[in-house]
């Protein structure tokens, strides 16, 4: 009796053991237990799972079975009998037709084979390089095209029943079929079906071949209850040892030859060192029939029942080698177990499966001693706001993952290393956030600058991992063109060169339409860099780090909630020392050292002198510890902590984590949805009617499309009057306009048809032969000037006014575009006693666009007047429509429910200007309603300019003026000029009408810039120049010499110490090609740039 009990207690043993085993050997993964209809192909490459069903259609998981998706309806209700990735296609077998995806199963291409033949499909194997053999009921067809053209391949045999097929490495093609009756053979063909041999010597049964199986030139055939192989090019086929009681439905290979044959409920491995087949493990049975299997690169094994997909957890020689047992503990940053939560393995850099920890954070994993081990978790996500996300990226905004990453003080990572302790404890302490991001491109755009932009969001990714120590980064950016989502979007990316970058902050936990972050086509580190490169021939294909390390600038607004660190409040920022950089949101650029890469933290706020950021005064601290404050939490009962550098011990005296440099942006999924790109661009050289070259041309391009009319703001041309307009049709208007700021203040205006485009693809339109075509600007009759004005009434809608010098010709109108984008032409209304145009614009009017003043000069000639404006809710920081201007509020400031801002580039008013004043940047018309700005805590009001454009003033002069609607002049506010970025700054508590004007007394200047008398002579040069510098204190100087797009040719002085007085600095120019070039200096905290001309 006693040793009955003992007898069934070893069973249960055994069979709890067994259990135990099969549970820790497989893991399943997360395919959806829902779906109607069964799982009926399965296809692994790399980390890409492809799951055909018999009722709903097609799935695919990206991340090796984490997550899966429904990949729409294209195969929706039809019997997936087969599904192949090869190359960057997908091939399927449903309904007894052959289907071919180009897009990653998105949508399907019928490309064969049956409809016209009625003949039923039985086998199919597609080469690496794509050819398809196709066997049926009656042929074997083979297509080296993608399904264009068919040849039946079995003329020689005539009518054939195929039951398998295969093709070896020497393009050997072995068939199994049958030929009525119970005749069954093995034939092989070496001249594509033109002489076919019976190659059956071995074999002992009728070869009905269920499957093959290759490596390299040795084939495997599971034939009945045994697998055969043959390495001669089946001069002789070879029985494995052992043999099964059921037929094999099928056998695989693994990368080491190991077998894997599968037949109804279980599957067997075959021992290739023992030369047996394993037969008796339960770790190989499964408790529902197995209808699919295979194995990925790694020899991970894949199984899938009618439900359910499970993976072996390691690679297949788990079921024939022994491994020795682990009993992992994983715990917090707390020391706290992480209990019953699954976890992901990853062995030695391969994802080998999940496993779920137990009540004390415990799980057993079959392992070596050296192999190093990745646990990730993944908690949770968090929703998206803005409504765009949720057709293809889950509406998700990020999610977060847990895992055991460790970094060195050089910012290496490393992963857990097992060694002879069997009872290791693991410590998950690393946590990355996952952005998603919907990116909205506003024209009809190529798709070579679509795939430009999913390289330059790799980039980006990379640069985020950086900036965060490996703490977040993107997982999904999806792409849309032709102003696709504009409104739902994150990342808004204009036609127009000249925006300049901006962001609202916080904008992505905000369901308004209008808080993106904002870029031009391409930025360059500044306006005029930008309107010179993007009317390049390969301003898409050259490099520049200035473009996505700006993008990572503005996410730190829009993503992460930061505020600018260049912009200073209450301070003019001259007590910090020499170049200092508290980090990206201070200077992003590649060429501002290690902070530039860098978040701040508390060791870049030592003392009060420093705390005078826009970050410090309005979020209260540094960047770092925002990014901890919003992100360090507990997710679903896992704690997820941020580590800030000060946290760290290893970093050797620093105070940040150097990189870590890895490239993360490789594993960003990209989707790009182009929605016609039937446009092409029209490369233009804007001339005055001279044949002068005209710079910084206005040009907006106009798009009928029935009764709707699509203004697009394009930018400003370059130097050299070239511009590229994008997004064009034939049809198109192309609007230039040119308004001289300088005496003699002369107007021109053209409108060019569009009658030929350059890279039209998918359209009839004629592509542009010339290189440039060439637009003659006519000269308007008279001088206009405006300040244009607007202002909010008490109902919410807005009063244009234009203050002129004297009257058009004719009647004037106001070209407003709707909602619907229907271009209407309101009545301008002259006061002659004012001189002043009023028109009234009601709700109708859209949110942001472009306004245009239809206007006749003296001849009574029409032109143009082209202004752009946005009608925003409130966000910490307002932009204007070209980002050159911004407002950063209080919150004081959160009941304006309406910022409107207005920006015109045309000639304005010179009343209340010293005699020589010159304008640099647009003026500048901002209103709210229902309330004022708060007059508590002044506003910052800051205004982009460009240098270039000033002839004969330093831009040490520029102040901000202010429209006085009483007096009708100018009168200046004074401000801070920051000549790193380009910007006046200064504190408003009303809002008005500003524009930026050199003053010959200027007040309020910022300490250290009227420091410097500066002079290049010769200019223009040819072999050599001299630079002279006056300063009035000891400086240290670094002088760079760059060319007319940002590119930097060589730093002419580092770092040098230069003494009170004069110094000069001899320039060779004799290697410089003839053109336009720039020095750049950087003195004390001051930057000044000087254009030089080398002439030959």
């Amino acid at each position: 009796m006693r040793w009955d009990f003992y007898c069934l207690l070893c069973i249960f043993l055994v069979a709890l053991s067994l259990e135990l085993i099969s549970a820790e050997k497989w893991s399943k993964l997360n395919f959806p237990d829902n779906i109607n209809g069964v799982i009926t192909s399965l296809d692994v490459r790399g980390d890409n799972i492809m799951v055909g069903t018999d009722m709903e259609g097609f799935f695919v998981s990206r991340d090796k079975g984490r997550t899966f998706s429904n990949m729409g309806d294209s195969l929706r209700g039809k019997r997936i009998s087969e599904i192949v990735e090869r190359r960057s296609h997908l091939y399927a077998v449903a309904d007894n037709n052959i289907y071919r995806s180009d897009d990653g199963g998105l949508n399907w291409i019928l490309i064969g084979l049956n409809e016209p033949t009625q003949e039923i499909i039985k086998c199919i194997f597609i080469s690496e390089n794509e050819e398809i053999l196709v066997g049926t009921n009656q042929n074997l067809y083979s297509t080296e095209n993608g399904g264009k053209s068919w040849e039946v391949l079995t003329t020689e045999l005539k009518q054939v029943n195929c039951l398998a097929v295969t093709m070896n490495e020497k393009g050997l093609i072995f068939l199994s079929f049958s030929r009525g009756g119970e005749r069954i053979d093995l034939y092989r063909t070496s001249d594509h079906g033109n002489n076919w041999e019976e190659k059956e010597k071995g074999i002992e049964t009728l070869p009905q071949v269920s499957s093959f199986s290759l490596r390299g030139n040795n084939v495997y055939a599971s034939i009945y209850y045994n697998v055969y192989l043959t390495g001669n090019d089946g001069e002789d086929w070879i029985k494995l040892p052992g043999g099964f009681q059921y037929p094999i439905d099928k056998v695989e290979v693994s990368r080491d030859e190991y077998l894997v044959a599968r037949m109804g409920k279980r599957i067997s491995v075959y021992d290739k060192e023992k030369g047996e087949w394993r037969q008796d493990d339960g770790e190989m049975d499964f408790k529902d029939t197995i209808r699919v299997s295979d194995t990925d690169d790694e020899d991970n094994v894949f199984i899938g029942t009618d439900k359910e997909i499970w993976m072996s957890l390691g690679d297949i020689k788990i079921f024939v080698d022994f491994y020795p047992g682990y009993n992992i503990i994983v715990k917090d940053m707390n020391d706290e177990w992480i209990s019953n939560k699954l976890f992901y393995v990853i062995k030695n850099g391969y994802n080998v499966g999940s496993v779920t920890t137990d009540g004390t954070g415990r799980f057993r994993l079959f392992v070596n001693a050296g192999d190093t081990i990745k646990l990730e978790h993944y908690p949770g996500g968090t929703a998206a706001v803005k409504p765009g996300h949720n057709s293809c990226n889950g509406n998700t905004m990020y999610y977060e993952i847990l895992d055991n990453g460790k970094f060195d003080g050089t910012g290496e990572r490393s992963y857990f290393g097992l060694d002879g302790d069997l009872n290791p404890t693991i410590i998950c302490d690393h946590t990355t956030i996952k952005m998603s991001l919907i990116v909205s491109v506003q024209w009809d755009a190529k798709r070579a600058y679509l795939d430009s932009l999913a390289d330059w969001f790799k980039e980006l990714s990379n640069y985020y991992y950086d900036v965060t120590d490996g703490q977040l980064f993107f997982h999904q950016i999806d792409i849309y063109d032709k102003g696709q989502k504009w409104n739902d979007c994150d990342v808004r990316v204009w036609a127009d060169n000249m925006v300049w970058p901006n962001a609202s902050v916080g904008g992505i936990f905000s369901s308004n339409a209008d808080h993106h972050a904002n870029m031009p086509r391409k930025w360059y580190g500044d306006s005029d860099p930008s309107r010179n490169g993007t009317a390049r021939n390969d301003w898409l294909t050259t490099p520049n780090g200035n473009h996505w390390t700006t993008m990572g600038h503005e996410l730190g607004h829009y993503m992460m909630g930061f505020y600018d660190e260049y912009v200073y409040v209450g301070s003019d920022g001259s007590g910090l020392p020499s170049g200092y950089n508290y980090g990206y949101m201070d200077y992003q650029y590649p060429n501002g050292g290690v902070w530039s890469t860098e978040m701040s933290n508390a060791t870049r706020y030592p003392n009060n002198t420093y705390k005078i950021t826009a970050q410090w005064v309005y979020n209260g601290g540094d960047c770092w510890t925002d990014f901890e404050g919003d992100y360090e939490k507990e997710y679903n009962g896992v704690f997820c902590p941020i580590i800030r550098p000060a946290e760290r011990t290893n970093l050797g005296g620093l105070t940040y984590l150097p990189g870590p440099n890895i490239n993360v942006g490789n594993n960003l999924i990209e989707n790009i949805y182009d929605a016609n790109n039937s446009a092409g661009d029209v490369n233009i050289t804007v001339l005055d009617p001279n044949m002068t070259v005209l710079t910084r041309a206005k040009v907006d391009l106009y798009k009928p499309i029935g009764i709707v009319t699509l203004v697009m703001k394009e930018g400003q041309a370059a130097d050299d009057g070239n511009f590229k307009v994008i997004g064009a049709n034939v049809g198109d208007a192309i609007r230039v306009s040119h308004f001289l700021k300088i005496a003699p203040y002369f107007t021109y205006t053209y409108t060019y048809d569009v009658t030929a485009v350059t890279s039209a693809t998918k359209s009839q339109d004629q592509i542009q032969q010339d290189e440039y075509i060439p637009i003659i600007l006519q000269q308007v009759n008279g001088t206009f000037n405006q300040v244009n004005t607007w202002e909010f009434d008490n109902f919410g809608n807005l009063n244009f006014k234009s203050y002129v010098n004297k009257e058009f010709s004719q009647d004037a109108k106001l070209e407003v575009t709707t909602g619907q984008d229907i271009l209407e032409k309101k009545d301008m209304v002259f006061n002659k006693g004012k001189l002043e145009y009023n028109c009234y614009l009601d709700e109708t009017m859209k949110p942001e666009g472009v306004l245009s003043i239809d206007a006749s000069d003296d001849s009574q000639m029409p032109f143009y007047i082209p202004m752009s404006y946005n009608v925003s809710s409130f966000s910490p920081i307002i932009s204007g429509p070209d980002g050159d201007v911004n407002l950063y509020l209080d919150q004081r400031n959160s009941q304006i429910t309406k910022f409107g801002i207005l920006t015109s580039g045309s000639q304005t008013s010179r009343k209340g200007l010293d005699d020589d004043a010159e304008q640099s940047g647009n003026v500048h018309s901002i209103s709210t309603h229902p309330y004022p700005v708060s007059t508590e805590i002044p506003s910052i009001l800051q205004i982009g300019y460009s240098p270039d454009e000033l002839k004969n003033k330093s831009q040490s002069l520029l102040r901000i003026f202010k429209w006085d609607v009483s007096s009708l002049i100018w009168k200046k506010l004074g401000g801070m000029v920051d000549s790193l970025h380009h910007y006046v700054r200064v504190p408003i508590t009303e809002t008005g009408t500003f524009a930026v004007f050199t003053s010959n007394n200027p007040e309020a200047v910022d300490e250290g810039s009227l420091y410097y008398n500066i002079q290049i002579s010769p200019n223009p040069c040819n072999d050599y120049t001299n630079l002279s510098i006056t300063n009035m204190k000891d400086e240290i100087a670094t002088i760079t010499l760059i060319d007319l797009y940002g590119n930097e040719i060589s730093v002419l002085s580092e770092s040098n110490y230069l003494p009170a007085g004069m110094n000069k600095l001899e320039i060779n120019t004799s290697a410089l090609a003839s053109g336009t070039y720039f020095i750049r200096l950087r003195l004390g905290t001051n930057y000044q740039i000087l254009k030089i001309a080398v002439v030959r």
